[in-house]
């Protein structure tokens, strides 16, 4: 590896904190969906450092334990109302901003496991992770409703719906999803 990685959870998943500097987000290639595109425009333009809206939160860097990058994802720790988002009651929820999975890997499985798993599956199970280390409730996200591999990888892991919305930025309709966890 070329910077401290983290073995995640016995798995073949690695992740670190993502250097702006690193050329390597500049060279990988996203896919053709919108959705892809604008995945890879967040990361290659450094958004999490707060250079484009100001807000700074963290990035981490997925990779293999030969050290091939998987994918990025952006995270922090906002209050959100519970246990719905019509609720009076705020409480920390790990808000993921952004996750992107390299196209080559998207179908892959990580054989390291108790059995092959998704990659996509890994990294949303470290989110979990993560969001229960940090002393968060659950996990909350937007996703585009044309994402429907997103979508479908989000509800199979048990989220659910919390409200729709449409993207003043893009004009996309999205959908608010969230998790409790334990």
């Amino acid at each position: 590896m070329t910077s401290r990685s983290v073995r995640f959870d016995g798995t073949g998943l690695f992740y670190r904190v993502t250097d702006p500097a690193d050329e390597r987000l500049d060279m990988f290639e996203p896919g053709s969906t919108d959705c892809a595109q604008e995945e890879a425009s967040y990361f290659q333009a450094r958004a999490w450092t707060g250079a484009l809206d100001g807000r700074e939160c963290a990035c981490l860097q997925l990779v293999t334990k030969a050290d091939e990058v998987i994918g990025y994802l952006a995270y922090d720790i906002v209050l959100k109302p519970h246990p719905s988002r019509r609720s009076k009651t705020e409480v920390d929820y790990l808000f993921l901003y952004h996750l992107w999975i390299a196209p080559e890997y998207q179908g892959e499985r990580d054989s390291h496991a108790n059995g092959p798993i998704r990659w996509s599956v890994q990294a949303m199970r470290l989110v979990e992770s993560l969001a229960a280390t940090l002393g968060c409730i659950g996990v909350y996200l937007n996703v585009r409703l044309d994402n429907g591999p997103a979508l479908r990888l989000y509800r199979g892991l048990g989220y659910v719906d919390d409200g729709s919305y449409t993207a003043r930025a893009t004009n996309h309709q999205m959908l608010r999803m969230r998790k409790v966890l334990g």
